[in-house]
């Protein structure tokens, strides 16, 4: 059989996807973590040099990019060993990589601390390449965004997909479209902002007929997809700068939605009380740590608004670390909103534990809740959280829909929860 690989890098490793191709029919054979260091400083070589001399540092990182070469050039072999022990023939490689970095000397790079983290992504893609190449393997390099005058083309690794936005003023969504998950996409300019407009959603988006339901969607979805552009400061900052009041209103909307969360908690707490008083209390203050972390995590959000306007304060910052320090923000902001679910999943785990011990409401909302929260406690580890985000999005937040449905319907046998009162 036919085999091609897909590589992601990562900070001293890298993920490799096996795909072959049988009966006309492409499927995944293999899944493999491949590690690219055999010392924890070559992890991040232009950091373990900040301290040292010129020359030295040089000297240092050299060392990082010749070991992260010969690593991966051995796991390289070793992959496409494996794959001839089964009898299977690689025809191709491909990595994935982000923007072109300049053409930056090691001391450029060590005078600014983003460029630092950026040269370590691609030492680790380069190296990727050199070893495909030097086992003839015909590597090709994928851009995750890759942008024309007609077309940007957005790639996805969380759950591997692929967006094509074709780019013209004059088009239009197709009349007989047929509904997809990620629907059809439009794309325009609008000075140096692109304004993607989506239609043509299936009953499978996680979006679909609940765009009321949490306004949280507005300020996460729609603001973040038209104006913060991750692994470039320069576009977010011209994004923020030319839709300001925009950006100022998703804002407004994450604090109404976590007023919304907070009433929340007071309503179950009430509801649930007559089951067990101390655990529907433990539940709450679980829950209010949550709110708090989320909500002081969207200072990060409104910060680069002040950043990005300069003031005396900042002056001795020159334009582009003043972007890169906003860019920095908008990403702690979008960890303490992840750090938050793992407080959510607590709480909604002793929740699905009371309803399943109520007798006013059916057991199974409470089964159904607890593996909501037991889902959420993945953000615990935040790489596994992120990992499996769109499974436990989709999960949860069928959950919420048919919890809301049964309470607003059915609602609670009141006699019942009386005499637990």
């Amino acid at each position: 059989m036919k085999v091609a690989f897909g590589l992601k890098a990562h900070s001293g490793w890298a993920a490799l996807v096996v795909l072959g191709e049988e009966r006309g029919e492409l499927r995944v054979v293999d899944r493999q973590r491949i590690e690219l260091v055999e010392e924890a400083w070559a992890k991040q070589p232009y950091h373990a040099a900040e301290e040292l001399e010129p020359q030295a540092a040089h000297e240092l990182v050299k060392r990082g990019i010749d070991a992260a070469q010969h690593v991966a050039l051995r796991e390289m072999k070793a992959a496409v060993k494996r794959e001839r022990d089964r009898r299977n023939d690689v025809v191709g490689c491909s990595v994935l990589v982000g923007s072109r970095m300049p053409d930056w000397t090691t001391a450029q790079i060590l005078a600014v601390h983003f460029r630092m983290h950026k040269a370590e992504g691609v030492l680790f893609q380069n190296a990727l390449l050199w070893a495909a190449e030097k086992c003839k393997l015909n590597p090709l390099a994928v851009f995750e965004k890759e942008q024309t005058p007609k077309k940007v083309v957005i790639l996805y690794e969380s759950f591997h997909a692929f967006r094509i936005i074709p780019i013209d003023d004059r088009l239009a969504h197709p009349a007989d479209m047929t509904p997809t998950w990620m629907g059809d996409s439009v794309g325009r300019w609008d000075g140096d902002t692109l304004v993607v407009d989506v239609a043509g959603f299936n009953d499978k988006t996680w979006l679909g007929g609940v765009g009321t339901i949490l306004s949280g969607i507005f300020a996460q979805g729609f603001v973040s997809e038209r104006l913060i552009v991750f692994g470039d400061a320069a576009a977010t900052a011209t994004n923020i700068a030319a839709h300001r009041g925009l950006f100022q209103l998703g804002f407004t909307v994450y604090l109404i939605e976590m007023a919304a969360q907070v009433a929340t908690v007071v309503l179950f707490y009430q509801l649930l009380r007559p089951v067990n008083k101390t655990v529907a209390l433990l539940s709450a203050f679980w829950e209010l740590t949550g709110c708090i972390i989320k909500t002081f995590a969207r200072v990060f959000y409104i910060a680069p608004l002040f950043v990005l306007s300069g003031g005396s304060l900042l002056s001795g910052f020159s334009t582009p670390q003043l972007q890169m320090l906003a860019l920095v923000l908008l990403k702690v902001n979008d960890q303490g909103a992840a750090m938050a679910l793992a407080f959510f999943g607590f709480s909604t785990v002793l929740q699905g534990y009371l309803i399943f011990r109520s007798t006013f409401l059916p057991r199974w909302l409470g089964v159904l809740a607890a593996l909501a929260g037991l889902s959420w406690l993945t953000f615990l580890y935040p790489p596994l959280g992120y990992r499996v985000f769109v499974i436990i999005a989709l999960y949860s937040l069928l959950v919420s829909i048919v919890m809301i449905f049964w309470l607003l319907v059915f609602g609670v046998n009141e006699q019942r929860w009386r005499e637990d009162y």
